[in-house]
């Protein structure tokens, strides 16, 4: 029994059923209290009204019985009677209204419309419907009475003149129309007798039911009251714990408000919401303006913020990109790996004319509420420092391979004419460099110049290509192509040239390093011939390692010994296989016993 209470009303707990309690109680208030209390009221005030109509009536058939014995009493003693007639009068002019006004039914209202009725008491044959008139079912019985007493009262009324005779034998006598009004008045005076009673009759029942509806209204207004106070604590209840409910959910939110600005003010990477039509939402992370170096993302569309950063074919695949990303019916897991700018390059406007190039990756995430897709989340992460990492790693590992294949290569090759190819070529690039450096402005200057390092060049890499080395060979095809490419233009200037310096200097470098890693590998003559234990070292060999000894201090020199010897014996490519015996005269000449 309690778990079934406890399901029917947990639901009416929660703001949403707090909020519909209200609006029902709110209703019903309305429908309890207000209508029936302002009919209820309406009706208080009527009878309060009627009562007091009624009252100030109830004493004109006294009046007027009065008024027609005044004027009878003074007949007779021939007095005064205008006084009395004018008194009759009035209270017959006065009944007259009053009487048209409760029986008259009275103007409609909006409570008459709707057909509501009431009773006067528990009988019957007393119910009065606020549609009829004050009177009820007594306005018949007062008409005709009251037109039986206006019978026998409008010859009193109509009556005017003097209706007495002064005689001097006989004194104050009434003349024929004080006759005629005599009589009239003592035929209203029989006529009153019992008529008046019956109006007295009528007027004081009606005042009975007008006083118990009065009564039973403010009965069932007072009800009405206390069922409105009712309601109205409950409201008042429902309010506060509305209020209430409605302050912990503000604050709850501004809570969860304050942590989502504190979270998207921290968050290292750009966050941001595009809609339906491919716009910012006005909620993003502070990283995003350090990122894009801008800060009216707000309702900014998605194509103007990857515009000019950009180039132009990766952002039409951009958007095409976002644009299936919300159809429903793709697949958002196997649409990413697609995603063009899951590493991409952004030029970065940093003023004074410069750019600042930056690698940023995108990634995009889809929103839904209730199953239905709403938003896409976007994350933009600065990954420039691994990307150019990655770049640096791959150079390195570029250039020990180019090493390591320039170390085989050296093995093939007869020292010799290894010799004789680094002192040309490093003379090749002298004679380059200097050709670069000579100033020059004139057309066929400049021919001359291209002819000159075209040869220079050329030889270089035809040397390199006869003894198979093919990155000093490939280093010098390119420098020869852009030197090609030079030739075919049609003018030339001094800033044609500038490009070739980055090509020598890269040409130069890598000659550097064979030198350098080819003095370990390079006997002398001398030493590898006669096999003496008394011969110089390598020409190019370091001053530190020059000279060898058999003594315990010459221990240096034996690890130098393996170093130099360890690393041709342990390669296993069926390319070193005649370069072995090159190899052990390098092992042989390098005797404890070499002296400089």
């Amino acid at each position: 029994m309690n778990s079934r209470l406890a399901k029917v009303v947990r639901p009416l707990l929660t703001p949403a059923g707090l909020l519909i309690l209200v609006v029902v109680l709110g209703v019903s208030f309305v429908a309890i209290v207000l209508i029936p209390g302002l009919e209820l009221a309406g009706e208080v005030a009527e009878s309060s009204t009627a009562l007091k109509l009624l009252g100030e009536q109830q004493r004109h058939p006294t009046v007027i019985r009065a008024s027609l014995e005044a004027v009878h009493d003074r007949l007779g003693t021939r007095g005064y009677v205008q006084e009395s007639l004018d008194d009759l009068r009035a209270s017959t002019t006065k009944l007259e209204a009053a009487l048209h006004e409760m029986t008259a039914p009275p103007p409609p209202s909006w409570f008459s419309l709707t057909g509501d009725s009431f009773s006067a008491n528990t009988d019957k044959d007393t119910t009065v419907t606020t549609g009829a008139s004050l009177a009820g079912k007594h306005a018949a019985l007062l008409l005709d009475s009251w037109a039986k007493e206006l019978v026998v009262l409008n010859p009193v009324i109509a009556y005017h003149g003097v209706p007495y005779l002064d005689n001097e034998s006989t004194g104050t006598a009434l003349n024929d129309s004080g006759r005629e009004l005599e009589l009239r008045v003592n035929a209203a005076l029989r006529t009153s007798r019992h008529v008046l009673p019956v109006l007295d009759s009528e007027f004081a029942a009606i005042a009975a039911e007008l006083q118990s509806s009065n009564v039973r209204s403010a009965t069932q207004l007072r009800l009405v009251m206390i069922s409105g106070l009712v309601i109205a604590v409950a409201l008042v209840v429902l309010v506060t714990v509305l209020l209430s409910a409605r302050q912990r959910q503000e604050s709850s939110l501004r809570q969860a408000r304050q942590q989502t600005m504190d979270i998207l003010r921290t968050v290292k990477d750009g966050l941001f919401l595009l809609d339906s039509n491919l716009e910012i939402g006005s909620a993003y992370s502070s990283a995003l303006e350090t990122l894009f170096q801008r800060k009216d993302f707000a309702g900014l569309p998605f194509e103007d913020l990857l515009r000019h950063i950009v180039s132009e074919r990766t952002l039409a695949t951009a958007l095409k990109f976002v644009k299936i990303l919300w159809a429903e019916r793709t697949n958002e897991k196997l649409v990413k790996t697609i995603n063009p700018l899951g590493e991409v390059e952004v030029h970065l406007d940093a003023g004074s004319g410069k750019f600042d190039t930056r690698y940023l990756q995108f990634d995009f995430h889809r929103v839904r509420v209730d199953g239905e897709m709403t938003n896409v989340l976007v994350s933009v992460s600065d990954v420039t420092a691994r990307v150019e990492l990655a770049n640096e790693l791959q150079a390195s590992q570029n250039q020990a391979q180019g090493q390591v294949d320039t170390l085989l290569g050296i093995l093939h090759i007869d020292p010799a004419q290894l010799t004789s190819f680094l002192n040309d070529s490093n003379a090749a690039m002298k004679m380059i460099n200097a050709v670069l450096r000579e100033p020059t402005r004139e057309e066929g200057v400049f021919r001359k110049k291209l002819d000159t390092l075209f040869r220079q060049v050329h030889s270089v890499k035809g040397e390199a290509a006869a003894l198979g080395m093919s990155s000093i060979e490939s280093r010098a095809h390119a420098f020869e192509d852009d030197l090609k490419a030079l030739r075919e233009k049609p003018a030339l200037s001094g800033n044609d040239f500038l490009p070739l310096v980055i090509k020598l200097d890269d040409l130069l470098t890598h000659l550097q390093c064979t030198t350098r890693s080819t003095t370990w590998f390079i006997p002398s003559p001398r030493c590898c011939r006669g096999r003496s234990r008394s011969c110089k070292a390598p020409t190019a060999m370091p001053a530190s390692r020059r000279r060898c000894s058999s003594s315990p201090r010459a221990s240096p020199a034996k690890t130098t010994k393996k170093q130099l010897c360890s690393a041709p014996a342990s390669i296993k490519s069926p390319k070193t296989t005649a370069a072995r015996s090159r190899t052990s005269a390098f092992r042989r000449c390098a005797t404890p016993s070499c002296t400089a």
